[in-house]
């Protein structure tokens, strides 16, 4: 029971602040608030102890918010709740405080090289690979978040996956004003590659330091993030992964979700409430055998190596491939984690995760899960964990067919 209320409360936070907000539609927002009910008339979704815990922690503007939210669909006022959600979106538009910086120009990116320059070597160098596709919008911001890092960067690997916006107009300039002061160059697809993970796999190859950044062009981070992540490293080489916590924003930049952890630990284990090293197959073992405990690829620093028999494995997947990544990757040693709140994931219409099929991404996970279970050492308890987990995702988001 504890479980399946973990993994109600997790389809909660997706649906009330990724999904919902996401729905421009105010009747097909009223649609989906019907679809909830009628899949959760028989639960009680004020008796989830994770549910009450997030509602005792948020303030009292938004507890309220959400207490008439879930009352006005408990009663049917399905229209009514969209509204409300409508409502709450323009408010938060006006009164809730960016995370980053805005009206950011070349100069200011000039300006930061010049810091970045004047910088000592670190201990551990980093490569900064910047994945984008049709990202115009955010790339200054996103290269305001790397410049302003505390630490030096070893190099700046710009990467274009064939943008139909004026991405490479703006690469170009950035790349021209900037390359006096930094390592920074420019790597164009002449066709687009139709996989993240290419790019992934070609900014790997490409990079030449001890770690590899690849920070994605809508994203956004603290200034320390780097400094942070490279702290444990220093003391442990064996490191393959070190990352941090993420808060959601949305395309402007508001937070929507103040840490990814509830949504990570469905297991509700604690693990992530303070920073650790931990072994890599202890990590896969114990935790990321269930679900992806990376929320996204910007919030980690990987070490650098050749992994392109990992990147083809996970290439075979559109929605699910960057768990099976990680988990291969910690094979090789260990996984730090910062609990610092560092890196902005923003939620926007265009960002890949964004196109998300209901049952692919089962079919996905039950391949995945496949392949722990010839991999690595998968007692029977956590089977029936993964097989827990399917058969309600598959009620959840109504999908059909069976769990093998």
């Amino acid at each position: 029971m504890e479980y399946r209320d973990a993994i109600v409360f997790q389809q909660l936070v997706m649906l009330f602040v990724y999904v919902l907000p996401k729905e421009p539609s105010i009747l097909r927002r009223a649609k989906l608030f019907r679809k909830f009910k009628k899949l959760s008339k028989e639960y009680d979704i004020n008796s989830n102890k994770y549910f009450v815990e997030f509602m005792n922690n948020q303030g009292r503007k938004h507890k309220f918010y959400y207490s008439l939210l879930f009352r006005m669909n408990h009663i049917s006022f399905h229209l009514f709740a969209s509204l409300l959600v409508q409502t709450y979106n323009f408010l938060k538009k006006r009164v809730c405080k960016d995370v980053i910086k805005k009206d950011i120009s070349i100069d200011d990116l000039v300006n930061l090289s010049i810091k970045q320059s004047k910088m000592k070597n670190n201990t551990v160098s980093i490569s900064v690979v910047i994945p984008n596709y049709n990202y115009e919008k955010f790339l200054l911001q996103r290269m305001y978040s790397i410049l302003n890092q505390t630490v030096k960067l070893n190099e700046i690997i710009i990467l274009d996956d064939c943008s139909s916006d004026g991405s490479r107009i703006l690469i170009d300039e950035i790349v021209g004003k900037l390359s006096p002061y930094v390592n920074i160059r420019k790597e164009y697809n002449a066709v687009n590659s139709g996989s993240a993970f290419k790019q992934w796999e070609k900014g790997m190859n490409l990079a030449c330091s001890d770690y590899v950044w690849i920070a994605e062009a809508d994203d956004y981070c603290d200034r320390k993030m780097l400094q942070n992540l490279i702290k444990p490293i220093v003391k442990n080489k064996d490191i393959m992964i070190s990352y941090c916590d993420t808060s959601f924003i949305s395309a402007n930049g508001s937070i929507m979700l103040r840490s990814i952890v509830p949504e990570i630990d469905i297991q509700k284990t604690g693990h992530w409430n303070k920073s650790y090293v931990n072994n890599g197959l202890s990590e896969i073992n114990d935790y990321s055998y269930l679900n992806c405990t990376i929320a996204n690829v910007s919030s980690c620093i990987i070490k650098k190596g050749n992994y392109d028999k990992e990147f083809k494995m996970s290439g075979n997947y559109k929605q699910a491939g960057d768990w099976l990544f990680y988990v291969n990757i910690l094979r090789y040693g260990s996984i730090a984690y910062s609990n610092k709140r560092m890196n902005y994931y923003r939620v926007h219409g265009n960002n890949v995760s964004s196109v998300f099929n209901k049952k692919k991404h089962i079919d996905e996970i039950i391949s995945i899960y496949k392949y722990y279970l010839k991999e690595f050492n998968i007692n029977k308890e956590q089977k029936e964990k993964m097989n827990c987990r399917i058969s309600f995702l598959k009620k959840v988001w109504g999908v059909d067919g069976n769990d093998e």
